[in-house]
């Protein structure tokens, strides 16, 4: 790609052209609608039949349209400024680091306890102001800076309140703010001007809009709450104990989901609700009776089992199908990084986009580098 305008052009066009495929959820929708034009990938993905050419063809023009530069190898951290965090945790604040030019003042929007904020005022000498909504994280936040010799002050306050952009000046930092958090600093922060930023968006599916810019808005991509989900369906720093007890509930969902179908006399997905996790200790028979009351059905006497091994059966089919969505899972978050920094390229920001640790790390991996011009 000859830019990141370009680049942001040729994934917009990418993703719209192949909406019938990315956009189905299989987990809702059995059969999904491009099996009629591509049964050589239903069959493949089922281990039935060959690797396709479209299949390739996909995997080929995805890596290529959402290929990212790397931003410089993560610094060296003194062991005793990390002591007490989750390894992943210390490793992306490293990399971060390495990206983030030296600055006299940093604001850590959504600082948490200021882990990030503490480690780059320490790199660099820089004053701290970090913003987080929760009193107890702040004054243990504001505890650990002192204990460093950091000067920093701690603002209690709501990142979505208009009165929080008040605290933004010079250097602006943000690790993994979810949705809203992230789509608010970028509106305050080229509101207010500040002089640079560095941003790793993080949850695009809680609550904010697909896109940011005029030229993503332009592009008529639009992305609702089920679109931008897919995202975010990726285990890839879950543990062996956690994918199961996800595929538990996924073919405890499933079953319940074609017993309710059944029961109605409609063949449509009926959402459910979130629920206990001690529920999934229950025999199948209970689990479904607890979500029938919630629904208020009238469920026949006897044996679940056929519902269950539905379910589970189902399951491998949603499964199977998903790596067909996954395909598309890497250039719909390039495609929405690359919006972000539209943005601010639209506001006079010059901006860099890269990643700036492994996808094992994270796999929302990618920052925004902006100074302003």
């Amino acid at each position: 790609m000859s830019s990141s305008a370009d680049q942001f052009d040729a994934l917009g066009a990418f993703l719209a052209r192949h909406a019938h495929v990315w956009r189905p959820r299989p987990f809702c929708e059995l059969p999904v609608p491009w099996e009629a034009d591509h049964p050589d990938v239903a069959a493949f993905v089922d281990g039935a039949g060959p690797e396709p050419a479209v299949w390739r063809a996909w995997e080929a023009q995805t890596r290529r349209l959402a290929a990212m530069p790397a931003f410089p190898p993560a610094v060296r951290l003194d062991p005793r400024w990390t002591r007490g965090l989750p390894g992943r945790k210390a490793m992306q604040i490293a990399g971060f680091a390495a990206a983030c030019p030296a600055a006299p003042a940093l604001v850590d929007w959504c600082a948490g306890k200021g882990h990030l904020g503490r480690t780059l005022a320490r790199l660099s000498g820089a004053t701290l102001t970090a913003l987080e909504w929760d009193a107890a994280l702040c004054r243990a936040g504001q505890a650990l800076c002192d204990a460093a010799g950091v000067p920093a002050r701690f603002v209690c306050a709501d990142a979505l309140r208009p009165e929080a952009a008040e605290v933004l000046e010079g250097f602006v930092v943000a690790l993994h703010a979810c949705g809203d958090l992230h789509a608010a600093l970028l509106r305050a922060a080229v509101a207010r001007g500040v002089a640079g930023l560095a941003l790793a968006p993080c949850c695009y599916n809680r609550g904010a809009p697909g896109a940011l810019s005029r030229a993503g808005a332009a592009a008529g991509l639009t992305l609702d709450a089920d679109d931008l989900d897919l995202v975010h369906r990726e285990q890839v720093v879950a543990g062996p104990a956690e994918r199961a007890r996800t595929h538990l509930e996924m073919a405890r969902r499933l079953g319940y989901d074609l017993l309710q179908r059944e029961v109605r006399g409609v063949d449509a997905y009926r959402s459910m609700p979130p629920f206990p996790r001690a529920w999934l200790a229950l025999p199948f028979d209970a689990f479904c009776r607890r979500f029938a009351e919630i629904d208020a059905l009238d469920l026949p006497g006897g044996d679940l089992a056929r519902f269950e091994r539905a379910g589970a059966d189902r399951l491998q089919r949603v499964l199977a199908r998903d790596r067909v969505r996954a395909i598309f899972r890497a250039p719909l978050e390039a495609w929405l990084v690359l919006d972000r920094a539209a943005l601010l390229t639209e506001h006079g920001y010059r901006v860099e986009v890269g990643t700036f640790c492994a996808r094992e790390v994270t796999p929302r991996n990618t920052l925004l580098l902006a100074e302003r011009a």
